[in-house]
């Protein structure tokens, strides 16, 4: 029973994943948004009406999703639901910070488990929606694990699991997501495999106890082979369509105009192929299995039918014929098999010897256990990712270090302090600017608050910096951060010397940072 959890635990892992983002989704109740004036929004009611208008618009309708559309679905949605007028500009501000949440800011979310087969905390990784820049337009689409958890929240009982993989499938070979496709057709060999082990389980239980084997055989009648007829006329259908892209996409390259893009398309549709011919190929193995189990399903009831006759003794109908006859003795063939159990014990002299012949060891050998060196992988958004959060640390601290010690100066000393620290490579690095825009989502911080609930991405970072000893002198700051617009000319030259250009090429606007006192 241990061995088949552990088995079987990375499969339920990598099946659970995709209902990971909509349980942290829903976390961000809103309630510290705004300072809970929106408390009452559903962020699970609001995630299920996003994924259905983008499967609406991406799959039926064959369109792109742009913010703008998005925002306006989203502004009707809640005027209607939650009585928010949709044209206030704290309205559109509130559906930006939803969006940010539901994309992540374009980071995958994130689910640690415990591997009881390498016994190491693993790391799963999954998307809802994904970007792409269109001209001078981004536009967005859903991945196949958000539809797959949509459709997956409706109950499917009757229907079959192979079907429902295929007809996604189709809509990821209509809009040329072959990449996806293949995933989902080794998703679609999973589910064949797991009827093949249900198949399995019937003949054991058949084996076992043949009229339980019959209800879970009918069992596996009703939710299995009844889809057999309908899942291979969707595997024909899925066949031709990738037959066609190849067709095309043969047609619309000569020999002298293939790119690099055009020849990794064409080898994910042939990998696609390969693994749809393969889930085919085991569909037609486990239906000629079950067309055989249907067979032995049949002689074996047939069997046991036949055996329970011979083994039923009709007591009634003895008492009869004894009656009949007049005759007590007969009593004896029916009393005595209770009364003298057979006491006799007999020995095979042939095993006398073998116990004599039996060969022995000298010594047991010692099985030799070889340790195998596991490789780890880094994904590149994972390096960036750890990138980012790096300078953003030191950033954190300078700005930290110089709070501290000034209780109110302005961006220009600020970049002083850094250029001093890290000479003026800092002013070429985007981690930088990515910093500043990040810190100015907010006017107050208190950083004591920040490491109980952290509301955005940097305050992430620093909520995790915080839980390190050396970082303990910076949890009771607490200052603001005001914009102003007169620029002097000093400020003007040091622009001059970062952007490198005319005065007119450049504009920002000066911070003040002003440390407040503590209180708890």
């Amino acid at each position: 029973m241990i061995q088949e959890v552990v088995d079987f635990h990375y499969e339920r892992m990598q099946n659970l994943k995709k209902y990971y983002p909509f349980f942290r989704i829903k976390e961000y109740s809103l309630t510290q948004y705004k300072e809970g004036k929106y408390a009452d929004i559903d962020m699970g009611y609001v995630l299920m009406a996003v994924l259905r208008f983008f499967i609406e618009e991406n799959n039926f309708n064959n369109m792109e999703v742009t913010y703008a559309r998005y925002a306006a679905f989203l502004a009707s949605l809640l005027e209607r639901d939650f009585g928010i007028p949709s044209l206030s500009e704290e309205t559109k501000e509130l559906i930006g910070y939803i969006f940010d949440k539901i994309h992540n800011e374009g980071k995958p979310f994130y689910m640690d488990y415990y591997d009881p087969a390498t016994r190491k905390k693993n790391v799963t990784r999954v998307k809802l929606i994904n970007s792409q820049l269109e001209g001078d337009q981004v536009t967005y689409t859903l991945t196949s694990d958000a539809i797959e958890f949509y459709l997956d929240t409706k109950e499917i009982k009757d229907e079959s699991k192979i079907n429902i993989e295929q007809l996604l499938l189709e809509k990821m070979i209509r809009s040329q997501d072959f990449r996806s496709g293949i995933q989902v057709v080794r998703r679609i060999n999973h589910e064949v495999n797991m009827l093949s082990l249900r198949k399995n389980e019937v003949i054991q239980v058949l084996s076992n106890d043949v009229f339980e084997g019959m209800k879970a055989y009918d069992s596996f009648v009703k939710t299995g082979m009844k889809w057999f007829e309908e899942e291979q006329r969707l595997f024909s259908k899925n066949t031709e369509l990738i037959r066609k892209a190849v067709e095309k996409a043969e047609l619309g390259n000569d020999e002298d105009g293939k790119t690099d893009s055009y020849i990794q398309s064409l080898q994910e549709i042939h990998e696609l192929e390969k693994e749809l011919l393969k889930a085919i190929g085991k569909h037609n193995e486990l239906l000629v299995d079950c067309m055989d189990l249907q067979k032995k399903a049949d002689e074996m009831l047939r069997t046991a039918k036949l055996g329970r006759l011979r083994a039923s003794f009709d007591f009634r109908d003895y008492e009869s014929k004894i009656r009949l006859k007049q005759d007590t003795s007969l009593l004896k063939a029916m009393i005595e098999p209770l009364l003298l159990p057979n006491i006799r014990k007999t020995w095979n002299l042939a095993s006398i010897d073998e116990l004599t012949t039996y060969p022995q060891s000298a010594e047991e050998q010692a099985e030799k256990v070889e340790e195998i060196e596991i490789t780890t992988y880094a994904y590149e958004d994972e390096k960036e990712d750890e990138r980012i959060r790096s300078n953003f640390i030191s950033i954190a601290r300078t700005l930290f270090e110089l709070l501290i010690a000034k209780k109110q100066f302005d961006l220009v000393s600020f970049n002083r302090k850094l250029e001093v620290k890290y000479f003026d490579e800092i002013f070429k690095n985007s981690d930088y600017y990515s910093f500043l825009v990040h810190l100015c989502q907010k006017k107050e911080y208190r950083i004591w608050e920040i490491e109980k609930e952290p509301d955005t991405f940097l305050e992430g970072i620093i909520s995790d910096m915080l839980r390190s000893p050396e970082n303990e002198k910076y949890r009771k700051l607490h200052f603001e951060i005001v914009m102003s617009k007169e620029l002097s000319e000093e400020m003007i030259e040091n622009i001059q010397i970062v952007s490198g250009g005319d005065k007119a090429s450049f504009f920002t606007s000066n911070i003040e940072f002003v440390r407040k006192e503590y209180v708890d």
